[in-house]
């Protein structure tokens, strides 16, 4: 619905003016439209080219992201013990441990998202991994025999192929692009991932979001 008001001067409208107002109403409604279809397609597309990615995390890297998790929640609580044991304490209870795993996994979960000086860490670290095994591919092609034959080469890279890509479990701030790139999403369906991403971005104390 569309009002009209004169302010204040009491008079009709006159036809000219009505058709305006139909004509700014009608152009304002296909551009949203016309909007709005181009945003479903971005959305879209963003979704397509994803797919991917997904697909190779939950097929080769969940998995590796899972064990060291469960991996460093057993040395925190076998850290723990050793705290409890050298003040002459008891051993920790089932709910002590329980605990401690619920704090190291969340702690975990939290730098996936939000651990700038780790991520600068690991972004040098990957930096010099990488220049080093440029140097040392490079070295390997020179030392590589000419009387290589193309059987083996082709065996090679078949191998190659069938080995899932590299990967290090739990990088710091893994999921900071991925979070960012929902913003540029202009359709959104469950509020509680958002409300999961704000709490774990601690955007807001928890009452706030909830």
């Amino acid at each position: 619905m569309v009002c009209l008001n004169t302010l204040g001067q009491d008079r009709k409208f006159t036809q000219d003016e009505i058709n305006y107002a139909l004509k700014c109403v009608k152009h304002f409604r296909d551009t949203w439209e016309t909007t709005e279809k181009k945003n479903l397609e971005v959305d879209l597309k963003f979704k397509m080219e994803n797919q991917d990615y997904d697909k190779v995390y939950k097929e080769h890297f969940e998995v590796q992201d899972q064990q060291e998790i469960e991996k460093m929640v057993e040395e925190a609580i076998q850290n723990a013990q050793n705290e409890k044991t050298a003040e002459g304490e008891d051993e920790l209870t089932e709910s002590e441990k329980e605990t401690v795993a619920k704090k190291t996994r969340f702690e975990i979960m939290t730098k996936g998202f939000w651990a700038p000086e780790a991520a600068e860490e690991h972004r040098k670290l990957v930096a010099a991994e990488e220049q080093a095994r440029v140097q040392s591919s490079e070295a390997d092609q020179r030392a590589q025999s000419a009387m290589s034959s193309q059987k083996e080469s082709q065996i090679d890279k078949k191998s190659q192929e069938n080995e899932s890509p590299p990967y290090t479990p739990l990088v710091p701030e893994m999921w900071k692009e991925k979070c960012q790139q929902v913003g540029n999403l202009h359709l959104f369906k469950y509020r509680k991932i958002l409300q999961s991403l704000f709490y774990l971005l601690r955007v807001e104390d928890r009452e706030s979001i909830c």
